[in-house]
């Protein structure tokens, strides 16, 4: 079902907030967030095209997704 004009703006808001989000992170972390969550790749295939151990995908997605969290909240207040 199609989005009505209020739902449509706010999508388009929620992604331009998220975008800025993600533009103010580390490059290391934007990189593995956008891997993961863009190209839906795997932590094994995150871990072989950055040629980083799939311990550090992990642990740099993890500080990425809390850092673009409060990041989000922050915006709300």
């Amino acid at each position: 079902m199609p989005l009505g004009a209020p739902d449509a703006a706010q999508a388009a808001a929620d992604r331009s907030e998220l975008a800025v989000a993600l533009r103010a992170l580390p490059h290391r972390q934007r990189e593995v967030l956008v891997l993961r969550y863009y190209l839906d790749l795997d932590i094994a295939e995150i871990a072989a095209t950055l040629r980083i151990n799939p311990s550090t995908v992990r642990s740099t997605s993890a500080r990425g997704l809390a850092a673009l969290a409060s990041a989000l909240r922050e915006g709300e207040r």
